[in-house]
């Protein structure tokens, strides 16, 4: 009868242990499904940062390409306004003696 008793002990460790390890591996099925939704949650978020940062490096290229246009014409523009400006210092000084001129023959 002890030994009985005994293996009834056993068993029912080993159910309850059986009961545990069935807890352990409902929540460790329920923590994967978690984290594979996550996992595709993320690859749906990293998918759409690609396609932004794909986008936003389009617009930069653009934005440097429009920068360095304007650029070559600002530069263009300055040296054209440094040539009107030494014309314009040129007829002053020739319109100054002419003027000195004028004064000096009346």
């Amino acid at each position: 009868m002890a030994r009985s008793e005994e293996r009834d002990r056993e068993l029912s460790g080993l159910r309850a242990r059986t009961e545990c390890l069935e807890a352990e591996a409902t929540c460790l099925r329920s923590g994967r499904e978690e984290a594979r939704k996550d996992a595709k949650c993320l690859h749906g978020e990293r998918t759409r940062l690609q396609q932004d940062l794909r986008e936003v490096t389009s617009r930069a290229e653009e934005t440097e390409s429009t920068l360095r246009a304007a650029n070559v014409r600002l530069g263009e523009a300055n040296m054209d306004l440094q040539r009107e400006r030494e014309v314009a210092r040129g007829r002053s000084s020739s319109s100054w003696v002419f003027l000195l001129g004028s004064v000096v023959i009346y």
